[in-house]
Parts: C-alpha cells; sequence; structure tokens
C-alpha cells in the first residue's frame, strides 16, 4: 500500500485536478487522458459452467486483477453485456486517474435462479467452481498481465454480492478483499441453508490478515430497502469483528447503473486504503451528464415514410437505433431529420475529457398510412364509476375493430358490438382489424379518465361524463396499478411514457407494487407538493389501503414521523407490510413488495396460472379448493412458477397416467412453452432421457427457458 501521507495529497490533487479541468500521470497509473483499451477474451470451456470473460488493459506494466460475480442469469442487459459495462467504467476511471488499470474477471455465473435438485446455485457455484477460477487468477494463468503478488479483489452485485461474502468465507486463506454490492437476501442461505450464515456469526471466519479489505453497499431505497437491510445484517453481524466499510447511496433502483457507485467506492477502497471524499464521490456521480430533457417526437407524414424527426437536441448530443449506441451519429442541430417509425436513443456524447451522459429513449410513432382503413372517429370515453373501478367505458366502435393497451397491438381484443365495457382507467388504441385481403387500419387513441374520489375524499381530479354501471369492478392488470399510483399518489392522470416505463418495470419483475409505490412517494414531483405530516400520512391510506384515515391510526403514524422515531421511507415500508396492500396488488396481479404480511384473495392472474397448469399438466379442470390453494401460494410468493409446476408434474395423479417419455415431454412443452413440440426438439429430449438424465433433470430444462419465463412474466408469477 502507499505511503498514508503520499495517499492523503495524491487525494487531495484528484480533487483539485477535477475541480479545475486538469488530470496529471500518475508513475503507477495509464497515462492520464489517455483511453485505457481493454481486450475481451474468453476463459474455459463455453459448454460447461467454468466459462467466463477477461477484460485485460493495454498497459506495459502487470495490474492487480479483480473477479467480478455478477448477479443476473445471464451476462447481458438491455442489450449491454457486463464486460462491455466495465469496460466503459474502468477507461472512465482510470482516464481520470483515481484508480489503477486492473485485469477484470467475469464468470458465467448463472446464479439467477434456484435449483432443486442442487439447492441454492449461487453456493453451488461458489463451492464447486469459483476456487478453481480463484487458482488460475492467483497464479497469473489467466492472464498474462495479472500481477501475482497483488492481492486478488472479489467483489459481486445482488446474488453475485452474496457469492462474494460467501467466497470470502470459504477462501479467507486466500482472499483479503471482499466487496458485497447491493448483497441478495441469498446471502442468508449461503453458510447454512437451513439456518442461514447471519446466524452463525461466531463460526464465521474471513481473512484476518493485515491490509484486508471487506465492504458491504447498497442504496437506501432500491427493492424497498430490501439491499439495504442485508447488508446492515451483514456488517451487525460481522462489522466489528472485521472493521467492515460500509457505503449506502440514499436513493437508486437495483443494479446495473448502481454498482457502477458502489464498485468505485470499493476498489478506491482497496487501491488506496481509504475511503473516497464525499467530493470525489460527488464528482464521480456528476461525470456523466443527465439524459436530455425537452426532446419531442414527430411521426412520418405516412406509414413509414422517412420524414419524422425528433426536436429539442443539440450539437453536444448523438443518437442511435440502438441502446448500446452502435454507429451513433452526431447532432449536428437543433433536431434530427428524416427518420422512420421506431425507437432512438440520445445522450450527449462523450468528449476527450469527459465520458457520454446518460441516454433518453424517445419512440417516433407511424404515420398514417393511406392504403390502409382510417382511424376511428366518433368515439367517446365514459370514466368508472368510482376512481380505478372496472367499468369505464368507449362507444362508438363496431365488429370490425379492435382495442388494446399496447400501441403495437399486444393481445388485442375484438370489438363485440358497439361498445367496449369493463375498462380501468388508462389509455386505449383502437383500430378496424386486418383482414385475409386489407391491412388493419391506422391508430386512434383514447384516454378512460380515472373516475370520482369516494365521498369525503379531497381529490380534485375533473370528472368527465359517467355511463352507467354495467358490469362489477373487475381485477385489473398492470397498467390499471400504474395509473392508480399516478392519480392517487400525484394527483394526476399518467403521461403515455411513464405509465409505459412503471408498468414494464412491475410486468418484467424489475419493481414490485411496493417499490413502485415507494418511488412515486419520494420522487420530486411528490416531494415538492411539501404536505404537511398529516396529508402525507392521510396519501399513505389512500395508496395503500384505499381507504380514508381512522383517527387513531393516524395519530400514531403522524406522531413517529414528527418525533423522527422513523423517517418517511420506513413509514412506507410498514405500509407495504401490511395485508390491506397485499390484497390490493392481488386485485391487480402485482407482486406487493417486501412484505410479511399475506393477500387473503388470489391475483386475478395467479387463478389463470394455477388454472393452466391443471388444464396443460393434468389435463383438466381444477377443483374449486385446489385452485385457491395454488394461487394464493403463487400471490404470496409462497411458490415460483417452476416449483408449482414441478409439483403438478411429481403429483399421484400425474404419474398415475404412466406416460411413455414422448407424452411426458410433449406436456412439458405445452406447460412451458405453450406450444407442441417440433421434431428436433423431441428428438433431443428423448436423446438426453436415454443418456441417463432424469425426468426432473429434463423438467428443469424446460423451466429455464426463455419462454417459460415469458409466461410467467405475463401472469407476474416468480419463475
Amino acid at each position: 500500500m502507499r505511503n498514508k501521507v503520499c495517499r492523503m495529497l495524491a487525494s487531495l490533487l484528484a480533487i483539485i485536478m477535477i475541480s479545475t479541468g486538469i488530470v496529471f500521470a500518475n508513475a503507477k497509473k495509464a497515462e492520464a487522458s489517455t483511453k485505457v483499451t481493454y481486450t475481451v477474451t474468453t476463459y474455459g470451456d463455453e459448454s460447461t459452467d467454468y466459462f467466463g470473460y477477461v477484460l485485460t488493459p493495454d498497459v506495459d506494466y502487470k495490474v492487480q486483477a479483480l473477479i467480478y460475480i455478477h448477479g443476473n442469469s445471464g451476462i447481458e442487459k438491455n442489450g449491454v453485456t457486463w464486460p462491455d459495462k466495465l469496460n466503459e467504467e474502468m477507461t472512465k476511471w482510470n482516464a481520470l486517474g483515481y484508480i489503477d488499470p486492473m485485469v477484470i474477471i467475469i464468470p458465467r455465473a448463472n446464479i439467477g435462479n434456484v435449483d432443486a435438485e442442487k439447492g441454492n446455485k449461487m453456493k453451488v457455484f461458489v463451492e464447486e467452481q469459483f476456487e478453481k477460477l480463484l487458482d488460475a487468477t492467483i497464479t497469473g494463468t489467466i492472464s498474462s498481465k495479472i500481477d501475482t503478488s497483488k492481492d486478488v479483489v472479489v467483489s459481486g452485485l445482488s446474488m453475485g454480492g452474496a457469492a462474494a461474502v460467501y467466497a470470502g468465507v470459504l477462501f479467507n486463506d486466500k482472499i483479503k478483499n471482499v466487496g458485497a454490492l447491493s448483497p441478495a437476501n441469498d446471502v442468508r442461505n449461503a453458510y447454512d441453508v437451513t439456518g442461514g450464515w447471519i446466524n452463525k456469526n461466531s463460526e464465521i471466519i474471513f481473512s484476518e490478515a493485515e491490509g484486508s479489505h471487506y465492504l458491504v453497499a447498497a442504496s437506501k431505497t432500491e427493492n424497498g430497502g430490501l439491499h439495504y437491510d442485508v447488508a446492515q445484517n451483514i456488517a451487525k453481524a460481522c462489522g466489528e469483528k472485521y472493521g467492515i466499510k460500509e457505503y449506502y447511496i440514499e436513493e437508486s433502483g437495483h443494479v446495473w447503473d448502481l454498482f457502477v457507485d458502489e464498485l468505485f467506492y470499493f476498489l478506491y477502497y482497496v487501491q488506496n486504503d481509504v475511503t473516497p471524499s464525499a467530493s470525489i464521490c460527488n464528482d464521480m456521480e456528476n461525470l456523466v451528464a443527465a439524459a436530455p430533457e425537452g426532446l419531442t417526437s414527430y411521426e412520418p407524414s405516412v406509414l413509414n415514410g422517412g420524414d419524422g424527426k425528433i426536436t429539442g437536441v443539440d450539437e453536444t448530443m448523438e443518437y442511435s437505433t440502438y441502446i448500446d449506441f452502435q454507429n451513433a451519429k452526431p447532432c449536428t442541430g437543433t433536431e434530427i431529420t428524416g427518420l422512420f417509425a421506431g425507437d432512438y436513443y440520445i445522450r450527449v456524447a462523450a468528449t476527450a475529457s469527459t465520458p457520454a451522459g446518460n441516454a433518453k429513449k424517445i419512440t417516433v410513432y407511424p404515420g398514417p398510412d393511406p392504403m390502409a382503413p382510417a382511424a376511428p372517429e366518433g368515439i367517446k370515453t365514459f370514466e368508472p364509476s368510482v376512481l380505478n373501478g372496472g367499468d369505464g367505458k368507449i362507444t362508438g366502435v363496431d365488429t370490425t375493430m379492435e382495442y388494446s393497451t399496447y400501441i403495437d397491438f399486444q393481445n388485442a381484443k375484438p370489438c363485440t358490438g358497439t361498445e367496449i365495457t369493463g375498462l380501468f382507467a388508462g389509455d386505449y388504441y383502437i383500430r378496424v382489424a386486418a383482414t385475409d385481403t386489407t391491412p388493419a387500419g391506422n391508430i386512434k387513441k383514447v384516454t378512460v379518465y380515472p373516475g370520482p374520489a369516494p365521498e369525503g375524499s379531497d381529490s380534485t381530479t375533473t370528472p368527465t361524463p359517467s355511463a352507467e354501471v354495467t358490469t362489477a369492478p373487475s381485477t385489473g392488470n398492470f397498467e390499471d396499478l400504474i395509473e392508480r399510483l399516478y392519480v392517487v399518489a400525484l394527483g394526476r392522470e399518467s403521461d403515455p411514457e411513464g405509465k409505459a416505463f412503471w408498468a414494464n418495470e412491475v410486468k418484467t419483475g424489475i419493481r414490485t407494487g411496493g417499490d413502485c409505490a415507494k418511488e412515486f412517494l419520494i420522487s420530486p414531483e411528490f416531494l415538492e407538493k411539501n404536505m404537511s405530516t398529516e396529508d402525507f400520512v392521510e396519501v399513505l391510506y389512500k395508496t395503500f389501503f384505499d381507504r380514508a384515515s381512522e383517527p387513531e391510526g393516524k395519530a400514531y403514524w403522524v406522531d413517529k414521523l414528527d418525533t423522527k422515531s422513523l423517517d418517511k421511507v420506513e413509514v412506507i415500508k410498514c405500509f407495504v407490510n401490511s395485508t390491506e396492500w397485499c390484497n390490493i396488488c392481488a386485485r391487480y396481479g402485482v407482486k406487493p413488495g417486501n412484505t410479511t404480511a399475506y393477500a387473503t384473495e388470489p391475483s386475478a392472474n395467479a387463478i389463470e396460472f394455477a388454472s393452466r397448469l391443471y388444464t396443460k399438466c393434468l389435463g383438466r379442470e381444477a377443483e374449486e379448493e385446489g385452485l385457491k390453494f395454488w394461487s394464493l401460494s403463487l400471490t404470496n410468493l409462497e411458490i415460483t412458477g417452476t416449483k408449482a409446476a414441478y409439483q403438478f408434474f411429481t403429483s399421484a395423479e400425474f404419474v398415475g397416467f404412466k406416460t411413455s417419455d414422448e407424452e411426458y415431454i410433449e406436456r412439458l412443452y405445452e406447460t412451458f412453452m405453450g406450444r407442441a413440440s417440433d421434431a428436433d426438439g423431441m428428438a433431443f429430449w428423448l436423446k438426453e432421457l436415454e443418456d441417463g438424465k432424469t425426468r426432473d433433470d429434463v423438467l428443469y430444462g424446460f423451466a429455464d427457458s426463455k419462454e417459460f419465463t415469458e409466461i410467467c412474466n405475463t401472469y407476474g408469477i416468480d419463475r
């Protein structure tokens, strides 16, 4: 480690350099302002679990090594790979002179799911594969650039953070530096599957060698504070004994961008033996320019014409049709012209001294098609009779038309008469449906606005024409829950882009209903209302309980906030952990969040998923008692979609069918992929069984498929 005085001077100099825009070379760092080129190679056998990626910097000296365990099932997100992301970030940090170049090793640790036969995949990965990778790193055989005299740094994100901690325990004689970034709950199961290793802290043995570094890091708000809680548990269990450092970010979502802050903090701590100052952390957070605001898109004059445009850009920006900015083009003025319909990504371009900014996605929608039927006219919308009720409607349609909540008409439904009933508040798209001889028509977008608030509320929603109640309120969907949050929490209807973003976050499982509610209630827009404590608590009741407060309960929460015994985020978490919120989320088919409460009624999505298991696997309709049991278990996250399917396929009823291998595989296709088998696929799985794989092995192979993941996402079920 460097001399402490030198380190202090270096830190001070770094601050001065950033503030003045000057970066000097460091004898042990890459030439300042010179881009460090990382070459991405692979190691191991791609057909086995021992496989991964190595990022080697193009410098003329040997460097320290970082083993970075990602926690997602895969190696990329939104088209951007972890090697690409780390390459970009390390290049930036090297050029600024804050962190030495490193060899970065990324194992393909597909530890995002649970394997019923082997137990926790994270545990299996560390016990069966990690030591081989660690020894190859220590001996320098994985890259000739590794300085084998330097301590290996082991870090991980999410479930990879849990894996890094477990690796630090298991191989304490070889690992001195362990970082747990946004550690997932699975860390509890790493040391003792039955009891949780945090409860066994007296048996934990991290490296006690001089100069060891340990860090737990998380955002206080990510995933409803779940990862913050886990990190604190780790720190409490063994922080005093091992001097674990803690780094918490006040507000952020989970993974991807968050890990950049956490990893920088940890690597600075390891390489300088001190944690970075607040000014350095602020510099790092402010290095990336914000996503552009004020952009407006204009559709082409005809369907798929090339004269759409985007305005509000300037010459500092660039744009691309790819999220990773392949083939990016510079903006040459205040607008981008000559565009076809599609998604575009825009950001402030990188310069010699600054990295590229955050990206803004904007959509150029298709223009009208003169050859297709015109968009419907004369359509009227009628709000639900109560706020977020399910009895809104649209009139003026006919049986030639179809409608959807998606502009690309996913899950389109036919209009069966002159009106569409049973609607929740939200945006709807309507067009003349395609026939054998004509294409689908141009699109008409209409909005069903939220109904009036319950009597006695202080809602300022402007009423619109109300229809007679023709259907009882029914269960909603992802979009309906998001609309409810806009109306109840923010006091306004949603904007299309915002609604689409949040609905996708819920639909794909990135956030739970509780996560979204919390984000709305701590958003700048909400905080700008400057509500009194009493009004804030009232909003919590309306959001999480769907009712006005009672005097005693309101007084209790107001006192907690006014006396600062709980902050707002902590109170929000208490409301998320309620049966009322569970039941609201069940109504919309959405996971409630980090909660110890249970829904008393199953969600519509869970009922449909469970019904599907009965018909696809057992070939019959569900009985009432069994359907309620399985759907409630799925609603309350007591069982995953995979585990539920496994129970059906191993039930006495199914085993009693005495299916042949071909019949068994065909049922798997129908259940896990939603389709009949293809000849090649059937032959492959039959060969697997002939070669000694069990039926359970084959079932879990199907469960890991993209198709089953999409089916589970559609129903809002944990795979």
